[in-house]
C-alpha cells in the first residue's frame, strides 16, 4: 500500500526512502545512484542480467564465458540460453580453486558478448582476479562484463569501474 509510485503520502515517503537507499548504494559501490537497480535477491539480479544481454547480444554473438564453479543462479540461466543455442564455455579454476584471469581471456571468441566471473566462492571463499580480468577485457569494449560480488559485499572492496564491471 506504500509503493514508492503512489501519490499518497506513504508512497511519497516510500519513494524518498527508496531514493535515499539508491544514493547510498550508489556512493558505496562508487557508481551513479541511476546506474542501481534493486530486485528481490542475487538470483534475480542474476537471471535479469543473462537473459536481459542475451535478448540484447549483437548479431552473430552468441558466445559466453563463466567458470566451472559458479552459483547456480548463474548456471541455471546459462543452461537455459544453451538450451536456446547460445554457446557457454566453462572455465576450470587451478587445483587451490583459483581461477587465473589468463585462462578466463584465453576463452574469449570474436563470437563472445559476455563474461561472468564471480568475486568470491561462495563455498571455498576462493577470491577470484576480477580487476585483472576486467583490465584484459579493456581490449575488447564490445564485451560486457558481469560479476556476481555477493559473498564479497560486505568484505572486500567492490572495484567497480576500476574492473571495468558492466553488471
Amino acid at each position: 500500500f506504500a509503493h514508492p509510485g503512489s501519490p499518497h503520502e506513504l508512497g511519497l515517503r516510500a519513494a524518498e526512502l527508496l531514493k535515499a537507499a539508491r544514493r547510498q548504494v550508489a556512493e558505496l559501490l562508487g557508481v551513479e545512484p541511476e546506474e542501481v537497480f534493486f530486485t528481490n535477491g542475487a538470483t534475480e539480479a542474476n537471471a535479469a542480467v543473462f537473459l536481459g544481454a542475451a535478448s540484447s547480444a549483437p548479431e552473430g554473438r552468441r558466445h559466453i564465458v563463466t567458470t566451472a564453479v559458479e552459483h547456480p543462479s548463474v548456471l541455471e540461466p546459462l543452461a537455459r540460453l544453451e538450451r536456446r543455442g547460445f554457446r557457454v564455455t566453462y572455465v576450470a579454476p587451478d587445483r587451490s580453486g583459483t581461477l587465473r584471469a589468463r585462462d578466463v581471456l584465453a576463452a574469449l571468441t570474436p563470437e563472445t558478448f559476455l563474461v561472468s566471473v564471480m568475486y568470491v566462492n561462495h563455498e571455498t571463499g576462493s577470491i577470484h582476479p576480477i580487476e585483472e580480468i576486467g583490465a584484459g577485457l579493456r581490449e575488447r569494449p564490445n564485451v560486457r562484463f558481469h560479476v556476481d560480488a555477493v559473498q564479497a559485499a560486505a568484505v572486500l572492496p567492490l572495484p567497480i569501474r576500476a574492473a571495468r564491471i558492466d553488471y
